[in-house]
């Protein structure tokens, strides 16, 4: 997952900068690399990002992927990263509501006789809480495919204005998911089938940090690093070359609104 490391793309830049981000500059103004809650507003771009080949692998591929991230008016969020995310309940700093996931995995130079890691569709919901000058952010999440396993994660955003045109987008986060996802991570001999090793439940944390430069009214460059680590299942029990799992991506967006 995005947030919570479960597939490597760790960072894939605009959660920190999107509709969803708390807006520090001052619980009163307006943010202009923010998506506005009304109309349709989306942010277009590309992203090129030194990645992991595989999760676990501690060689690293350079790719390129499109960006798209967009607001329609206070209640629908869509975006490459987050998904499809839909307000359904407003009360007072807290909103809630569906969330619809599509994860990418990363097979690349993957182990002789490896079997490969399936892309997931998930299914299930969010919750955030507006700090001021923070946001908390809870998913849960069913699969529908692939590992058909369930996860989550927590995340705590902020994004302070550095100077007129600057940010700097953190963001530290704890991920979960059942041991059906371990198991389609890690067993990767086309030999063994789930259910024949014991490896448990798969546990991260991690951070990440953007700086975001605002190029024109309407464009803005990102520069990201963030980094997890795989704290279970243990090295010995996944077979994982490192626990560590960094990316680090730099990004242009332009914004269309209608």
């Amino acid at each position: 997952m995005a947030r919570s490391g479960l597939y490597c793309i760790a960072a894939v830049l605009m959660s920190l900068v999107s509709a969803g981000a708390v807006r520090a500059a001052s619980p009163a103004e307006a943010n202009p690399i923010l998506l506005p809650e009304s109309g349709l507003t989306i942010d277009l771009g590309a992203a090129v990002r030194l990645r992991p080949d595989h999760l676990g692998a501690n060689s690293y591929t350079v790719d390129a992927v499109p960006l798209i991230d967009g607001q329609w008016g206070k209640d629908l969020h869509f975006s490459l990263d987050d998904g499809i995310q839909y307000t359904a309940i407003r009360w007072g700093r807290l909103k809630a509501g569906p969330d619809l996931e599509y994860r990418q995995a990363y097979n690349d130079h993957l182990p002789p006789r490896s079997s490969r890691t399936a892309d997931a569709v998930e299914v299930g919901g969010f919750a955030k809480v507006d700090l001021t000058y923070a946001e908390l952010d809870v998913r849960v999440r069913k699969a529908v495919n692939a590992y058909e396993g369930v996860s989550g994660d927590i995340s705590l955003d902020t994004l302070p204005q550095l100077a007129p045109k600057w940010w700097l987008g953190l963001e530290a986060r704890l991920g979960w998911a059942d041991r059906r996802f371990s198991q389609n991570a890690f067993v990767r001999s086309p030999s063994r089938t789930p259910g024949s090793t014991s490896i448990g439940d798969y546990y991260s944390a991690g951070a990440q940090v953007a700086l975001v430069y605002l190029w024109k009214p309407r464009t803005k460059f990102v520069l990201s690093l963030s980094d997890d680590q795989v704290l279970r299942p243990s090295r010995p029990q996944s077979g994982a070359d490192t626990r560590n799992a960094a990316t680090l991506a730099i990004a242009m967006t332009h914004r269309f609104s209608w």
